[in-house]
């Protein structure tokens, strides 16, 4: 999911970025394009990981996970 999210945020700074715009164009620009993808790729997967990691080190009430309920 992470690379999905790297090629559409490039291609909507594509029309943000004058220099990624004329990149895309270019003929070895293209090549240049996706190995920017795959360095943003890194970058949100160790972001995504990071607040995962520190979400799952967060205690949960223990009514939030069972709400107490009369059908027990």
């Amino acid at each position: 999911m992470p690379y999905i999210s790297a090629t559409i945020i490039l291609q909507l700074l594509q029309a943000v970025i004058p220099f990624l715009s004329k990149l895309a164009r270019e003929e070895g620009g293209r090549a240049k394009l996706i190995q920017y993808g795959r360095v943003l790729t890194l970058f949100l997967c160790l972001g995504q990981g990071f607040f995962m990691a520190m979400a799952g080190n967060m205690p949960v009430p223990s009514s939030k996970v069972f709400p107490p309920t009369r059908a027990w």
